[in-house]
């Protein structure tokens, strides 16, 4: 009887040994079979995208006087230098292409480097007055066939999703690509103007593909090859790099191609998103909304804006508008971005323990002049 049930032990070791062995075989032959699926899709996300990226530089007219000493005779000697790269994207095929709009301040003369090589003069068309975008335009021969890149939802954008940076970086590497994933959404950024004023950049992306100098412009895709922003700033102490979402986009190009320019609807309100944490710290009344407040001492309400005229005050929590909710995933600039100039809507505010409906026109925010 003994001796059965040893033989019956040793043979269930045996069983359950033989399919531990399997099982950690299968995991990780899985594991290898998701490395080699990402890496493909990579790749094929690459190809897809690496067309549609340009490099932007600016150059100058240089001039060179050489002397000889021996003949006394002097040699005038012209060309351009360039000064600033950045990088842009294609977006139609007849040249229309996207760029930030700190890629083009310079009042100098801009050209466009294709993947291929080929280099074609940029004429610059619009600048969004409050999204660090632009557009600009180039008018190859018409064999040439500019590759236009596809783009994705950001709504749809989930933390921890495999991203792309592809750009010009340093101003020396030609469609460098860098990987790594959406590390934060909906992010605001203090960052310096050209004349070191702060600006925020709200609603922004944030990621830890490397992004550097020149990278500026340049797309971040998803592993489908679509764009899910343009690369526009980095926390140099932090490696963290920073996105406009391509809906953000989208409304830009559209507003062109209806309008001949960028325009952006205008409330003119300074504010604050707050969540259940800024509201305990600060002893708000609600936990969620847009809290007006400027945060730097600047009014909150811009002077003559609608804000101003529809009775809005500093302290007032914006949490509805048209019945849409305001919240960190849904922030309040993205909301008034849904509608144009000229259009009427509603808002529920909390002023201390009081529920308010307050309605408004909204105004016009008018693209930089060139």
């Amino acid at each position: 009887m003994r001796k059965k049930l040893f033989i019956f032990f040793i043979t269930i070791l045996i069983i359950s040994s033989y399919f531990i062995i399997q099982n950690k075989n299968n995991s990780r032959f899985s594991w290898a079979q998701l490395l080699f699926q990402e890496q493909n899709e990579t790749l094929n996300a690459i190809d897809t995208a690496q067309e549609s990226v340009v490099s932007v530089i600016s150059s100058k007219e240089l001039t060179t006087i050489i002397r000889n000493k021996e003949t006394g005779k002097t040699k005038i000697n012209s060309g351009r230098e360039k000064i600033t790269s950045g990088s842009g994207v294609i977006i139609d095929e007849n040249g229309l292409i996207l760029t930030n709009k700190h890629v083009i301040t310079l009042k100098e003369k801009y050209s466009v480097i294709l993947n291929n090589k080929e280099i074609y003069d940029a004429e610059i068309l619009a600048k969004d007055p409050i999204r660090d975008i632009a557009l600009i335009k180039i008018s190859p021969p018409k064999n040439i066939k500019l590759k236009p890149i596809h783009f994705a939802d950001s709504r749809k954008l989930k933390v921890g999703e495999t991203v792309l940076a592809i750009g010009y970086p340093l101003g020396k590497y030609i469609n460098s690509v860098s990987k790594g994933i959406i590390s934060g959404l909906h992010r605001d950024l203090a960052v310096k103007g050209l004349n070191n004023e702060p600006i925020v950049l709200n609603n922004m992306i944030q990621t830890d593909a490397a992004i550097n100098h020149g990278n500026s412009g340049g797309p971040l895709i998803d592993l489908n090859g679509n764009l899910i922003g343009l690369n526009t700033a980095i926390d140099a102490g932090e490696d963290l790099g920073f996105a406009i979402p391509s809906n953000e986009l989208k409304k830009s190009i559209y507003s062109y191609k209806k309008y001949g320019k960028i325009i952006r609807p205008k409330l003119g309100v300074r504010f604050i998103m707050i969540d259940p944490m800024i509201a305990k710290f600060l002893g708000l009344p609600r936990k969620n909304g847009a809290w007006i407040h400027s945060g730097d001492g600047k009014p909150s309400i811009l002077k003559n804006s609608p804000a101003e005229k529809s009775g809005l005050r500093d302290g007032d929590i914006i949490f509805e508008v048209n019945a849409i909710k305001v919240t960190e995933d849904l922030p309040l600039s993205e909301i008034i971005n849904f509608y144009e100039p000229g259009q009427k809507i509603g808002f529920k505010v909390q002023r201390g323990n009081k529920i308010l409906i307050i309605k408004t026109t909204l105004g016009k925010f008018e693209e930089e002049k060139n």
